[in-house]
């Protein structure tokens, strides 16, 4: 999952944090859940926030963001992942 196309973000442009605030507000009162009346519409939609979100807790912390930037992923444990472990 790239984070930063799921708030419609390119890495190539560098964002600022104020950038990601604002694309992450945008993003997610597109998606709200709240927002859906038919249940498969708003299983997708719950879907898609929770991305979202997980996007902006990573990108708009300095360091989550730098570890995702050099290793493309951060997983929730707080350590960078796809290393081998050596």
């Amino acid at each position: 999952m790239d984070l930063y196309g799921e708030l419609n973000l390119a890495k190539a442009d560098q964002p600022s944090q104020a950038d990601i605030k604002k694309a992450y507000y945008k993003m997610a009162r597109l998606h709200h859940p709240d927002r859906v009346t038919n249940d498969k519409e708003k299983e997708e939609s719950n879907v898609k926030f929770l991305r979202i979100s997980k996007a902006y807790e990573t990108l708009s912390d300095p360091k989550k963001r730098a570890t995702y930037d050099r290793f493309g992923t951060y997983d929730n444990g707080g350590s960078p992942g796809g290393g081998n472990g050596n």
